[in-house]
């Protein structure tokens, strides 16, 4: 599995993931250099995940708002690597803080969400809220690799 920074020629892939399994939209506008897009894709180059985090408060806090792994490819670590990449982007940007609302179940593994999870919003909507610092979320995703 290759993990790397989104590209356009990943759009219509990660549109059609998103559409299927997540229904989050994403444009053309959310893989730009200061945000944080991220792909992961299997040695065949099928996309196995996604994840996007948009940076604000000068780059020292992240939001996530998009994060989907392929029904294909959970439970093999996709979701985990995506967050733990994400953290480590965030934390080289400056950011100190991550946050996000991840629907359960919908469209990631349990693995990267028990590496994130914080608390339970009151959401009507099953969902875990999400607010942690970048090196305690690291540390917990470590925690998962072992």
């Amino acid at each position: 599995m290759i993990i790397r920074r989104a590209i356009s020629s990943d759009l219509a892939a990660i549109q059609q993931l998103l559409k299927e399994h997540s229904g989050h939209p994403i444009g053309p506008e959310h893989l730009n250099k200061r945000d944080i897009a991220l792909v992961a894709r299997g040695t065949d180059g099928s996309l196995a995940g996604f994840i996007w985090c948009g940076l604000m408060a000068k780059n020292t806090t992240g939001y996530i708002a998009c994060f989907c792994v392929h029904p294909d490819w959970r439970g093999k670590g996709v979701g985990a690597a995506l967050g733990k990449r994400v953290m480590q982007e965030a934390a080289r940007q400056g950011a100190t803080y991550v946050f996000g609302a991840i629907r359960e179940g919908a469209s990631h593994d349990a693995s990267a969400v028990n590496a994130l999870k914080i608390g339970m919003a009151s959401d009507p909507v099953p969902c875990t809220y999400v607010y942690a610092s970048v090196p305690k979320a690291l540390h917990e995703i470590a925690s998962l690799e072992h």
